[in-house]
């Protein structure tokens, strides 16, 4: 009978003690005010942006929990930039060891204006002890990108504004640029599938193109998405002019020479197998490059063309089909691409559907 007592007693005493500990685990908690540090970033409670966030009330926080804040950043720069998040300032040092803070947005591009949505989430080990309160600074940072490449220019504008410019059939145009064939809009209506918000005009619309110069028209920022080579599209000619600033240079630019037809690199370097002779193009080859920079107002292009009309219109059907499919796999400037009619029925084909395509060279912008 006394061992059962003793055995009922035992029980009470480790039921108690489970109870204070459950009881101490409970109770325990921690309080957070954390500072936001932002750079080239606006940070905000709404989307509108009308209510600035410059710090976090965390709450109260339990070991082993976690706690989700939203706020809404906006690209206060003119280009461009990639997210990064980090953090600094831990005091105590040791709480740094047993928090984590975390977002989904790290390395994503922003470009100029945009408005993204994030949660940081704040998550506490079951194991801190000894912290009652602490603090740190959440740093906010947008990076500058070394250079545009395809694959960034398709993920930067894929949601936001974009302005494409057709070349017109217009014989009076800037530049003294040509009337061009109703190819380059269908080679320009592939690209435009892939953007959230076109923006369209023609190369004789003086809000588009500035008349005198060939010069696209657009704010710092924008992106700029045109079709067609320099015989009939005049912001083409002028991207491909040696004269200007550096900055207003295409990474590549076409040549012929006698009957040969061909690209190089925009200081004249030869592109090994970048050239074709009339005859070839006429027969069912083409060369076309997919190529993209950033002039020197701080606008983003995105210029895509053929030797002939149907080089153009399978440089949109590669971009439609190839590009937008895996951009990851663009991580270049520019791109020369030559088209075969592999199965000789005349058209031009999707990439898998019959024709060739064979990248002949890729680059960086320079």
């Amino acid at each position: 009978m006394r061992r059962l007592e003793y055995l009922f007693m035992a029980l009470i005493f480790v039921t108690a003690g489970a109870v204070i500990a459950f009881s101490y685990f409970q109770g325990y908690s921690l309080r957070s005010v954390s500072a936001i540090e932002a750079y080239s970033l606006g940070v905000y409670w709404d989307p509108e942006l009308l209510e600035p966030a410059d710090s976090i009330d965390w709450g109260m926080l339990r070991p082993g929990g976690v706690k989700n804040v939203t706020v809404y950043l906006v690209n206060e720069t003119p280009s461009p930039m990639n997210l990064t998040l980090g953090t600094s300032g831990w005091d105590p040092t040791e709480a740094s060891g047993h928090m984590d803070l975390a977002w989904s947005h790290e390395g994503r591009l922003m470009v100029p204006g945009a408005v993204l949505e994030s949660d940081l989430s704040l998550s506490v080990s079951s194991a801190i002890v000894d912290v009652e309160t602490f603090s740190f600074t959440i740093v906010l940072t947008a990076e500058g990108l070394e250079s545009l490449t395809i694959a960034i220019f398709h993920d930067a504008f894929a949601d936001t504004s974009v302005r494409i410019i057709y070349p017109s059939e217009s014989g009076s145009k800037p530049l003294g640029a040509a009337a061009a064939s109703v190819s380059d809009w269908l080679a320009s209506s592939l690209l435009y599938a892939t953007v959230g918000n076109a923006t369209e005009g023609l190369d004789i619309d003086p809000t588009f193109v500035d008349q005198t110069t060939g010069d696209p028209v657009g704010e710092p920022g924008e992106a700029i998405v045109t079709f067609g080579g320099p015989i009939v599209n005049p912001v083409v000619r002028r991207a491909e002019t040696p004269f200007g600033p550096l900055e207003d240079r295409a990474p590549v630019r076409f040549y012929m020479e006698g009957e040969t037809l061909g690209f190089r690199e925009r200081d004249g370097t030869p592109i090994l197998g970048a050239s074709l002779s009339l005859v070839e193009v006429s027969r069912g080859k083409d060369l076309f490059v997919i190529e993209v920079y950033s002039d020197s107002e701080g606008r983003h292009l995105l210029l895509c063309y053929g030797l002939g009309w149907k080089g153009t219109y399978a440089a949109g059907k590669y971009y439609f089909n190839e590009i937008h499919g895996a951009p990851s796999s663009y991580p270049h400037a520019w791109m020369v691409v030559l088209w075969e009619d592999l199965n000789g029925d005349g058209f031009v084909n999707a990439p898998g559907d019959g024709d060739g395509y064979t990248v002949i060279g890729t680059g960086p912008g320079g």
